[in-house]
């Protein structure tokens, strides 16, 4: 540890160049998750020699036995070699923690011919870094690198520990990631979850699943876009009729209030495939859930229903929220408030693995980030061809974080 004092208010420009050019290195390393399993190995690796360099204490965490048959796993028989998850400790090892955290993995490259640059490039253009994963999440390892740095710089004796975790399997896996980490007794007395979008304060998560409607031989690929337009036009109508049910915060100013039922013809495979994602608020029972969600499929489809194949996503995830007043939203808006000098939203995001540290873990989780949530074109967010992190509000989001985590680990903040 540097014993020279540093201003420690704001991130240095050579830490902020730091951040871009480990976005672009995290981009440049393809990690992509799917029902097979994943290849996360090489970027976890960088993330341990990240760590390891900035001095903090690293461990390796495999999966572990109980995590096979543990009623929360989704995909048990995924492939799970070579995927660690990494977890890097900061500050002394008997001190209370923060969890700060990030997924390794991205989604499958839906649409390569859709790119108007290579998905793997970590080009800088149009103050942006461009790439899979640019937002969802590799902009999240990349702030938590550079907060390990910042940490190791600043020259100041940490009073509290700050945990790192750069976990595995979220966009595909459901619970698996959280779970590995809970299944290791990680303990902290809060989680700030570096996924998110558009520097919302995000509380919770809406629960859910989605219904896969894979079509028989008999189904022709006309008949499938009519039922996919069907299911579509019944979906906005249901939705509808659900918003009233968000009326009440932290979920009245959810995303998803107008659009908890959503349908998507999906044409990556041969024949093809409907895809049927619900949002579930606190209160709704699985059970009751489940049987009207099919109901709701037979009535839009009636007898065509029957070439189908109809499978549900396993497990669900679960509604969660935690209070509102709670410390570290409340936190991370008074950061978000000096760095731009606007208070961000204070809501909840739509799915979101977090749950298992609020509901399960006893660890209350916020989620935060810089990514756009959307631009209008269908492009440029996550998910979406030219994904990419435009750099202001990258900037903004690691400067807001490292004002949470900096007062934290200096006692700035109550228990």
């Amino acid at each position: 540890m540097n014993n020279d004092k540093k201003d420690s208010s704001q991130l240095s420009p050579a830490i902020l160049k730091l951040s871009e050019e480990n976005l672009q290195a995290l981009i440049r390393i393809p990690s992509i998750s799917d029902a097979r399993g994943g290849n996360e190995g090489e970027v976890q690796r960088y993330m341990k020699g990240r760590f390891e360099h900035a001095g903090a204490r690293v461990r390796e965490l495999d999966v572990p036995a109980d995590f096979y048959t543990h009623p929360m796993t989704h995909g048990p028989g995924r492939n799970f070699h070579d995927r660690p998850s990494i977890v890097a400790e900061m500050g002394p090892e008997d001190a209370p923690a923060l969890l700060v955290l990030a997924h390794s993995d991205t989604v499958a490259l839906f649409e390569p011919e859709a790119w108007a640059v290579d998905p793997f490039s970590g080009v800088k253009k149009d103050n942006a870094i461009w790439g899979l994963g640019a937002g969802d999440d590799k902009s999240g390892l990349a702030m938590m690198v550079a907060i390990a740095s910042a940490l190791a710089e600043c020259g100041e004796r940490l009073q509290r520990r700050v945990i790192f975790a750069s976990t595995i399997d979220e966009e595909s896996g459901v619970s698996n990631g959280m779970l590995i980490l809970q299944l290791h007794g990680i303990r902290a007395e809060a989680a700030l979850y570096l996924d998110g979008c558009d520097l919302d304060v995000c509380v919770g998560n809406l629960g859910g699943s989605v219904f896969f409607l894979h079509p028989s031989a008999a189904v022709s690929a006309d008949e499938l876009k009519s039922d996919h337009q069907a299911l579509a036009t019944a979906c906005e109508q249901e939705s509808e009729r659900r918003s009233p049910l968000f009326a009440a915060p932290p979920f009245d100013r959810n995303a998803m209030r107008n659009a908890s039922r959503l349908v998507f013809l999906r044409t990556h495979e041969a024949a093809g495939f409907l895809l049927f994602a619900f949002y579930t608020l606190p209160g709704e029972d699985r059970e009751d859930t489940e049987r009207e969600l099919r109901e709701f499929l037979g009535s839009v489809l009636g007898d065509r229903l029957s070439h189908y194949t109809v499978s549900l996503r396993e497990p669900w995830f679960e509604p969660a929220a935690i209070p509102m007043d709670h410390w570290l939203p409340l936190a991370l808006v008074e950061a978000v408030r000096d760095v731009t000098g606007e208070a961000p939203l204070i809501t909840t995001v739509s799915k979101i693995d977090g749950f298992v540290l609020t509901n399960h873990a006893g660890i209350p989780c916020v989620s935060f980030g810089p990514c756009p949530y959307q631009d209008g074109s269908g492009r440029g967010a996550y998910h979406e061809p030219d994904e990419r992190q435009p750099l202001p509000a990258f900037h903004a989001a690691l400067q807001s974080v490292w004002k949470v985590v900096r007062d934290w680990a200096n006692a700035a903040h109550p228990l």
